[in-house]
This record gives C-alpha cells, structure tokens and sequence, in this order.
C-alpha cells in the first residue's frame, strides 16, 4: 500500500487526509480497462491526431531511410562518418500540416483525454472523480505513481499478456475452429 495526501475544502477550511492507494480488484481493473478503451477508441478516431500521426511517422520512416541510405553511401566511399537527419527534422518537414492537424484534434487533446485520464485514475486509486479532480497536478501525479507502485502495472500488463495466451489457448482446444473445404 501507498499513501498519498488529498486535499479538500469543507468551505474556507482546507483538510487533508491521508487516503491509501491499494491493490486493484477485478472490479477496478474492469472499469480501468473501460474507461482506457474508450479513450484509445477517442484517439484512434480522431481524424486531426491520425492525420497528424500518420503524417509524422510517414515522414519519420523516409528520413530513418534516407539516413540509411547515407550511411551506405559513405560506408561505400570508405568514409567513416555520414551526415544524418535528427528525430527533429520529421517535425520540419511536415511543416504547418502538422500542426494544423494537432490543432484540430484539441478538443481530444485537452477536453477528452485528460477527463478520461481523471476517470481512469479515480477508477485505480478507489478517489471519488471529483475529489481527485479538485487536487493539485503534483498530488495527481502523486496519485497516479501510487497506483502504478501498488500494482505493478508492467508486472500485470506481462500477466494479463500471459492468461490472455492461455485463455486464448483452452478456447481452441474447446471450440476449434472448423475447417471449410469447397465440395
């Protein structure tokens, strides 16, 4: 268990208390996977963000190529060294379309997303929505590595991965899939 300090206001008067994060139930873990699917579903259908992303990593993918290339080149001429493009240059080259795609999806970005974020944490900490959303960022984030440290959460995201494959595994053997033959 961690402990985190909220605050909250009983009118003027600030009080603080000590809330202790503990390991998630099945409960939790359900909503938690709810509300992170939603908001995966929120950005995977954002048109702005998918624009703006596809256009970056395309860009990022020609220029981790073209360094490649330049490399080979100079590996060829018997240079040791070859100039290389940096992460910052894919940002360059896709220019105001970019940003104007970011722009778009802000809605997402800063409406969406961090309600989502909110909703998710107050799932995994058992802090009532509206209490954690009156906290400072410090204390959110407080909040959020308290969760993380209780649960382990790469631990349990490789043992989710785990029972996913045995599940998926008992599933075949029950219920194989049945194979079609053209007659």
């Amino acid at each position: 268990m961690a402990q985190v300090e909220i605050k909250t206001y009983e009118g003027n008067k600030q009080v603080s208390e000590n809330v202790e994060i503990k390991e998630m139930n099945i409960f939790q873990i359900k909503r938690v996977a709810k509300e992170l699917n939603k908001l995966v579903k929120d950005v995977n259908t954002n048109e702005h963000l998918k624009n703006a992303l596809d256009a970056f990593f395309a860009k990022r993918n020609e220029i981790v190529e073209e360094n490649r290339r330049l490399y080979e080149e100079a590996i060829a001429k018997g240079e040791s060294e070859a100039f290389q493009y940096s992460e910052s240059e894919a940002f360059k080259q896709v220019g105001a379309q970019f940003f104007k795609d970011i722009l778009g999806s802000f809605e997402l970005v800063l409406e969406n997303a961090p309600d989502s974020l909110q909703n998710l944490i107050s799932q995994a900490s058992n802090i009532n929505v509206e209490v954690l959303g009156q906290q400072n960022v410090y204390t959110f984030l407080d909040v959020i590595d308290a969760v993380v440290e209780v649960n382990d959460i790469p631990k349990l995201i490789e043992r989710l991965k785990k029972s996913k494959d045995s599940f998926s595994a008992v599933l075949t053997v029950l219920f194989p899939k049945k194979e079609t033959t053209n007659e």
